[in-house]
């Protein structure tokens, strides 16, 4: 049996066991959750080892056999004998904070299978089971941040999988609070750089990340649960407040109340960014209109770099445009039938579908 069999049957293995616990945190069966949770812990670094050589796999002062490996029949090293082989060995180890969480972990799941736990009965001591499920999902977050980042190369097929069971625990409020524990301190060492952290419409933390300078097209996102949201930076026509215009539509200045109309954010977009129009005469940079806003989109959508243009109303990028046989102006549909059919904009430039009336449409 190759290598990369073994690897692809211990990862299908382990995130079996991760969706066995998934299901059963929400079921709040705790005990099995938590020893489902370990042994896909266990398999994701005996997969990671195996990745480096399967001979890392057997205990010390024990001959590494490749018959006995393939059949599974030896006695494969603990955890933390697991991390330092691979810090040493392969230099990829999981770091001091992981082996911790994990251990903790173990911890659990050994006195849940072979002695009793407290936390298992919760009406006798629900604060001690509290601390299970906040170290559980500790486990967790540092689980996923070595299979995404860490180790992403090594389990990068496997990532749709392990981001749906993520998302599944980033709907509960107990993991948040947990990964903002973890990101806190990064936060604060961001804020020191002048990185702008405002409180996140999701989750609540004030941790959606605004980096940017005025006249920026930006991601803000999340560092807790996620959320990225499409923004623009621009300064208050009246007061030089700064304003972010987060996924675009209608918008008012926090400090002296003036309402920001898409078109007004356009402009002030496109006078502070580095963007802008070429020249006076080069009319490609005009702005264009948006078919997926209706008559709201009217020279919305700004060009901010050759093939590639923008609408301030629906926040929606776009790579190409389509002319409208009617009124033959820019359009961010597909215009193939707009001569009889017209576009959502001719009646703003007085063009009659087809010669017919308005009243008739």
């Amino acid at each position: 049996m190759t290598k990369q069999v073994k690897l692809k049957q211990l990862v299908e293995s382990a995130l079996d066991f991760l969706s066995q616990s998934l299901q059963e945190f929400h079921e709040e069966r705790l005990k099995y959750s938590v020893i489902h949770l370990y042994a896909a812990v266990e398999l994701f670094v005996k997969a990671r080892q195996i990745k480096e050589h399967w001979s890392l796999l057997f205990v010390k002062n024990s001959e590494p056999n490749l018959t006995k490996f393939n059949k599974g029949d030896f006695r494969s090293v603990p955890l933390e004998d697991a991390a330092t082989r691979l810090e040493n060995l392969a230099q990829c180890g999981m770091g001091e904070q992981a082996l911790k969480a994990f251990k903790s972990l173990g911890n659990h799941r050994n006195k849940m299978m072979h002695f009793f736990h407290e936390g298992t009965f919760a009406a006798k001591n629900e604060l001690k089971r509290q601390e299970v499920v906040e170290e559980q999902l500790t486990a967790w977050y540092f689980l996923h941040t070595l299979l995404t980042s860490k180790w992403d190369v090594i389990f990068s097929d496997w990532s749709l999988q392990l981001m749906e069971i993520d998302k599944e625990l980033r709907k509960l409020r107990e993991f948040l609070e947990v990964v903002y524990d973890q990101v806190r301190e990064e936060i604060s060492e961001r804020q020191k750089k002048r990185i702008v952290f405002i409180e996140c419409p999701s989750c609540s933390f004030n941790s959606q990340e605004h980096n940017a300078s005025f006249g920026d097209l930006y991601d803000a996102e999340c560092l807790v649960c996620g959320l990225i949201d499409h923004c623009v930076l621009i300064k208050c026509p009246d007061c030089n407040e700064c304003v972010r215009i987060v996924n675009g539509g209608y918008y008012e200045c926090e400090k002296c109340g003036r309402d920001l109309y898409p078109s007004e954010v356009a402009e002030e977009f496109l006078s502070e960014s580095s963007y802008g129009r070429k020249t006076d005469r080069d009319y490609s940079w005009n702005p264009v209109n948006c078919g997926y806003c209706d008559d709201e989109g009217y020279q919305l959508v700004v060009r901010l770099k050759e093939d590639f243009y923008f609408c301030m109303f629906c926040f929606n990028n776009f790579t190409s445009l389509d002319v409208c046989d009617c009124c033959n102006e820019l359009n961010t549909r597909c215009m193939e039938e707009s001569y009889w059919k017209s576009c959502e904009f001719c009646h703003f430039s007085g063009v009659k579908p087809n010669g017919g009336d308005w009243d008739d449409y």
